[in-house]
Formats: C-alpha cells, structure tokens, sequence
C-alpha cells in the first residue's frame, strides 16, 4: 500500500504519519516513512542544491519528477519493500500547490507532466487541513516560524486554499483524496486512516 500525506507547513502531517506507522506496528504490520527530497543520500542533497538554484518554476518541476522517478523506484520496487506500506511525506499534491503558487504553472500542465514521467500514483492521498493561524502557532512554538521566507498569516492563507484547489484538481482526476481536519487530536486522525484503509481493503 502507498499512501501519500499531504498540507501546509505546520499542518501536523509528520505527526500523523508517524502516529500511523506507529499503530500499524503494533498491528503487526510494516511500514515506512519516506519523503523525496529530505534523505541526507548524496543524490538527495545535490537535488536539493539544484532546486534551490533554479531560477523557474518550470526548472524547478522537472528536476522534482527525476527525483520522483528515482525514488519511487528505489522505494517502490525494492524486493524488501514488497510487502511493506509506504507513507510518503509530500507527492504530488504538494507539487500541484507549490508549482501553480501564484499561477506559476497550470494545474493540468504539471499533472500532464506527471502522467507523461507514468508515474506511479498513491492508493489514496490525505490532505491534513488546519487554519492559517494554527499552523503558523505549531511552527513558531517549534522554533521554525522564522525559517520560512514570507511567513504571513496572508501568505499561509493562500498556500492552504491552493493545497485545497489541488486537492480537488486531484479528485477530479480519478484520485483518491481524503481531507483530514487538522486540529483535531493525532489519535482521532490516525483512526480515520486506519478506517479508510480498511475500508480499502490494505490491512
């Protein structure tokens, strides 16, 4: 099973999928948390030099898609991960929301892209909603706030109506999109995932 977590900063989904990974141990299954950008490999660091050099957003998106596709890759179809669930800490919700910020680039253009890489696409996809004020609260208590570049209640408003706007982009598109409310606790959300994955039929 490959489930993908997705929101804004500051939205909880690090401490939602590892509260899910977590239950799932103790259901005897296996699980692992994987995001493409933040492994400390040698490709990963040298992926995110170059993103940060790029100059366009259209840079920007293809060298996200030759990360993807390699790790998706290793991640996907390595033979010890053949029974395992794979949660993926952003996809390509977040891709959608960050790329067509400000109208950069067009949702169908990015998801064209997308399809023409055939990559592989989550089971299902979970968007953790919160208000722009809680998420800027759960950042500046963890000493993070000030690392971001335009960190504005404006700004974190904006970005969570775009996460939603490609969330339903997504829906349209015949993925599986589950909204999640946020500012609920982390053990009430993590029996809603279970739920759906049951329902699923993945556990």
């Amino acid at each position: 099973m490959f489930a993908a977590f997705e929101g804004v900063d500051g939205c909880g989904k690090s401490t939602l999928i590892e509260a899910v990974r977590e239950r799932l141990a103790k259901m005897g299954e296996q699980a692992i948390i994987t995001s493409e950008l933040n492994r400390q490999d040698q490709w990963s660091i040298t992926a995110r030099s170059r993103l940060c050099q790029a100059t366009t957003k259209q840079e920007q998106l293809e060298i996200i898609l030759r990360v993807r596709r390699i790790h998706l890759y290793e991640v996907l179809h390595a033979d010890h991960n053949k029974d395992v669930h794979i949660l993926m800490d952003r996809f390509l919700l977040s891709t959608l929301a960050y790329q067509h910020e400000k109208g950069s680039l067009e949702f169908s253009y990015i998801m064209a892209r997308h399809s023409r890489e055939l990559l592989r696409i989550p089971r299902t996809t979970f968007l953790i909603k919160v208000r722009p004020e809680i998420a800027m609260e759960r950042l500046r208590a963890k000493g993070k706030l000030d690392s971001f570049d335009s960190a504005s209640l404006e700004v974190f408003r904006d970005r969570g109506y775009t996460f939603i706007q490609a969330a339903r982009h997504l829906a349209n598109a015949g993925w599986s999109v589950v909204f999640l409310n946020g500012e609920k606790p982390v053990s009430e959300l993590c029996e809603q995932v279970l739920h759906h994955f049951e329902t699923e039929s993945v556990l």
